[in-house]
C-alpha cells in the first residue's frame, strides 16, 4: 500500500483530517487507538494479502512502506 492510499484510506475510513497526516505523524497522535490500530492491520492485510501488523506509535511513513 503506498503513502497516498494509506492517508486516504485513513480519511474515508476512519475520519482522520488531511490537514494532520504528515510522514512522521504516529498512529496515535492521528487519534487511533489500539483497537482502531488492530482493525486498520486487518483491511490493509486484506488489501495487500500480506500480514501486516502497525502499532499505535508506527509513523505514517514507516506504516506505509511495512505495508
Amino acid at each position: 500500500m503506498t503513502y497516498d492510499e494509506l492517508i486516504e484510506l485513513l480519511a474515508t475510513r476512519f475520519g482522520v483530517a488531511r490537514d494532520k497526516m504528515r510522514p512522521e505523524a504516529t498512529l496515535t497522535d492521528l487519534g487511533l487507538e489500539s483497537l482502531a490500530v488492530a482493525e486498520l492491520s486487518v483491511i490493509i492485510s486484506e488489501h495487500t494479502d500480506r500480514d501486516t501488523e502497525l502499532r499505535p506509535g508506527m509513523p505514517l511513513a514507516s506504516a506505509a512502506a511495512g505495508c
